[in-house]
């Protein structure tokens, strides 16, 4: 065993110190499953963690419709004015200011409301990857994330409008 440290391997077990199989080792002890199972969901009940999943896939599924209902607003004012508008915003093409045609500061409006909503969006899922971190730290086991009625719907059907 004095050959560079490396031979530590070969040596059996010092007398008087019980011989423990790699297998024994390998599992843990009874004790902490069963502690583990208590502290389970940081002390949140499987009711409590199935309503901060619902209330997060609820964020999310907002926050997507109303970025989507912004983007058909936008698109709704692109396609009313003219794709070849040859005078500056808000001007007529002989240089009178228009009534109507002036979209400039409504399209800026809606431009920032799309931006913000996608800004909402992004902050909506985050959330909703912090919660499944927070989840697998506190080991939250699959069935208390998903609402107890989501179990019963088929998945992959498109929600109705």
């Amino acid at each position: 065993g004095a050959s560079g440290g490396m031979g530590f391997a070969e040596e059996s077990a010092p007398s008087g110190a019980p011989a423990i199989g790699l297998d024994k080792l390998m599992k843990l002890p009874d004790s902490y499953s069963a502690q583990a199972v208590e502290r389970r969901g940081k002390g949140l009940s499987a009711e409590e963690w199935r309503d901060r999943f619902a209330a997060a896939d609820r964020d999310v599924v907002r926050a997507e419709k109303d970025l989507r209902n912004a983007q058909a607003a936008l698109e709704k004012l692109a396609g009313s004015t003219s794709s070849w508008q040859m005078s500056a915003p808000g001007m007529l093409g002989g240089g009178t200011a228009s009534a109507e045609g002036d979209t400039g500061p409504v399209s800026f409006r809606l431009r920032e409301a799309v931006r913000m909503r996608k800004l909402a969006v992004e902050e909506a899922k985050r959330a909703r990857r912090d919660l499944v971190v927070e989840a697998n730290l506190a080991s939250v086991p699959d069935d208390w994330r998903t609402p107890i009625e989501e179990t019963k719907t088929p998945t992959g059907v498109a929600p109705t409008r």
